[in-house]
């Protein structure tokens, strides 16, 4: 009897070994729990440089790329390897955050180009953020770390030395929000400010249309409206900066004109929603939805700008927002 039960431990024992060891170098079918859970377990904080990110074989899990893309949407992926780029996946590490989400840092290489990734997955082990954090080509000056804290804040530093050989660094804080993505919370850098002017990325563009003009509350604050591609659309670039410069908010895209006085921004895989009401002279934004993702977090999408007179001279079509 003693010896059955002995048995039977052991190949209670024997299986709970077998499931952990998951192979993810194999396009073996595994559920996204064992997917997430066989990264392996690490201690915060965990920083990464771009220089330390020649790893020996040994030391990194070599993960199959079918396995990636069937837990982890190709979006992710496509800046730092566009089309026709095929990285190799390796497993780096897995912390478990109080609030139930895990974060997987994955690194992914090509030829003349690597990142490491850090993947949010919710208590139920579904994909639900990603962002890459190093650049993934070689940079010429100074050096980038990511990573992230104690608190479970996601960490970019970017170094580098001035003419004086002073250290400079620039610093981006994100956050995971219930919303499915990495907010900004905190900007910083100890670089001297230098001041210059605003460019207007669509200014090129055509504005036939009757509300195409620049709305404008100063150099700094102004939103931008172009004809879009199709009827129906408008393309528009803000640029604002409030708190003299303390939080800044810029976003580019179309909206869809819902009255002739009223367009909508949503896009598909954007939490945020804008608003532009407009009057013969002005233009009114506010923000319907969260749109911390293209702002500081002390200030908002909002304010009446009025319309810009358009001078009768030719205009360079490279021209700047005054």
């Amino acid at each position: 009897m003693r010896s059955l039960v002995g048995l039977m431990v052991a190949s209670v024992l024997l299986g709970s070994c077998k499931s952990k060891n998951i192979d993810l170098s194999s396009d073996s079918l595994v559920t996204p729990i064992e997917f997430v859970t066989s990264f392996p377990k690490i201690d915060l904080p965990y920083l990464i440089q771009d220089t330390m990110m020649v790893w020996k074989k040994r030391d990194t899990l070599p993960v199959a790329s079918k396995l990636v893309s069937r837990f982890i949407p190709d979006t992710v992926f496509s800046k730092e390897f566009p089309k026709g780029v095929h990285p190799r996946f390796h497993a780096l590490g897995r912390v478990k955050s109080n609030s139930g989400e895990t974060y997987l840092f994955l690194k992914a290489s090509a030829p003349g180009r690597q990142t490491v990734y850090l993947l949010c997955f919710n208590e139920n082990s579904v994909f639900r953020a990603g962002m890459a954090l190093l650049p993934a080509s070689p940079v010429s000056h100074g050096f980038y770390e990511g990573g992230m804290d104690r608190r479970y804040s996601i960490i970019q530093n970017h170094f580098n030395r001035n003419e004086d050989e002073q250290l400079t660094y620039h610093k981006n804080v994100f956050v995971y929000n219930n919303a499915g993505v990495f907010t900004l919370i905190l900007k910083e850098s100890n670089e001297a400010v230098l001041e210059k002017e605003l460019y207007n990325p669509i200014d090129t563009l055509p504005r036939r249309n009757i509300l195409s003009a620049d709305y404008v509350l100063d150099k700094n604050n102004i939103i931008s409206i172009r004809d879009a591609r199709h009827a129906g659309r408008l393309a528009f670039f803000i640029h604002f900066e409030q708190k003299e410069g303390e939080c800044k908010g810029e976003l580019r895209g179309e909206a869809d004109l819902i009255k002739p006085d009223l367009a909508i921004y949503h896009e598909v895989g954007d939490h945020c929603q804008l608003e532009f009401t407009f009057s013969g002279r002005s233009v009114g934004l506010r923000e319907l939805q969260g749109c911390g993702n293209h702002r500081g977090v002390k200030c908002f999408f909002e304010g009446n700008y009025p319309r810009k007179k358009v001078s009768a001279k030719a205009k360079s079509p490279l021209r700047q927002v005054k």
